[in-house]
């Protein structure tokens, strides 16, 4: 089978800096850089302050004049649209992955649900078993 893994925000309301950081992500995602800007927000040195944020874009070769111009407009649009799903589907903390099966109509029916850090052992036994 083939597995397709789509990420989600979720800035969680107790990090002041959470939103912007995935709106800047966000934005990276339109210039097709999405998993650079994410894994470099994600180290530990990382600063998630905008001018930061605005020179790993640099560094990461994005057009920053689109970049700019989408943190104020689209970016913060797709976090809220993908809070809004997270909202509806009762997901409240992160991580959270959904296990689920593509139907013909492109959706995806949710068969299992793990919620926060787990050992890969339940993973593996999620993708082996419950995805059918």
């Amino acid at each position: 089978g083939t597995l397709l893994f789509v990420f989600r925000h979720l800035p969680l309301s107790i990090h002041s800096l959470a939103s912007g950081a995935a709106a800047a992500s966000a934005c990276a995602e339109r210039q097709g850089r999405f998993w650079p800007l994410h894994d470099a927000l994600f180290q530990p040195q990382a600063a998630l302050e905008p001018a930061a944020i605005r020179s790993l874009a640099a560094e990461l070769d994005l057009n920053v004049d689109k970049f700019d111009s989408c943190l104020t407009a689209e970016g913060p649009i797709d976090v809220s649209a993908d809070v809004t799903t997270a909202t509806a589907l009762g997901i409240k903390g992160t991580p959270a992955f959904l296990f689920g099966v593509l139907q013909k109509d492109r959706t995806v029916r949710v068969t299992a649900t793990l919620s926060g850090a787990r050992p890969i052992e339940e993973f593996e036994r999620l993708l082996r078993t419950s995805i059918k």
